[in-house]
């Protein structure tokens, strides 16, 4: 009594009443009676067989809720989509204060005496626009890519493979991130700079 399920319809099915018999069209025989679509059981629908070739998409679908003129300025183009978001000034701003609040937490350390375990924030070497948007970039990346450790996004494993190695170290942007500013933290303390 063994029914077979398909997840298609074939070109040429037979109907349901004719599938009808004493012991509910389950006969093991092998004969089309024996096969109950899948699809039938789900609220009496029919599935297609699939057309195309679903490995290719569209360059730019049309359904995606972008603005028309920005997709046709889009489509096609290898554009750099953080430039819409954050611009050159945004950039420096970054890059000046997160070079700056690394000099203020070396000449602390050096002050203090006490270098034990912050021999990388010593060796710190500023960071530049390039490098900027290169860890920009791989934030980005991994709110889309997750994986349990941070330290996994560099790890050799096959399961989490990516290109964050060929872009930074693990130990550089360890290091960018520990000491990434956007405001100098010995001004005083502006209430409607909300990046303060």
């Amino acid at each position: 009594m063994d029914v077979i399920l398909k997840d298609f319809e074939p070109e040429e099915s037979s109907s349901d009443s004719e599938s009808d018999t004493e012991d509910g069209g389950n006969n093991s025989d092998g004969d089309p009676d024996d096969v109950v679509f899948l699809a039938n059981l789900i609220n009496g629908q029919r599935w297609k067989p699939v057309n195309g070739d679903r490995l290719t998409f569209d360059t730019f679908p049309n359904n995606t809720g972008v603005n028309p003129a920005i997709a046709v300025e889009l489509a096609g183009n290898h554009v750099d989509f953080l430039n819409y978001f954050i611009n050159d000034d945004i950039i420096n701003l970054f890059v000046t204060e997160t070079n700056r609040f690394a000099s203020q937490k070396i000449i602390g350390i050096t002050n203090s005496g006490n270098q034990t375990g912050k021999e990388r924030i010593v060796k710190w070497v500023d960071t530049d626009p390039l490098e900027m948007r290169k860890f920009l970039r791989i934030i980005i990346w991994m709110g889309l890519l997750q994986v349990p450790q941070l330290r996994d996004y560099w790890s050799k494993g096959l399961l989490y493979q990516n290109n964050i190695p060929k872009i930074m170290s693990r130990n550089r942007f360890e290091n960018i991130l520990s000491m990434f500013h956007t405001c100098d933290n010995e001004s005083p303390r502006d209430m409607d700079n909300r990046l303060y």
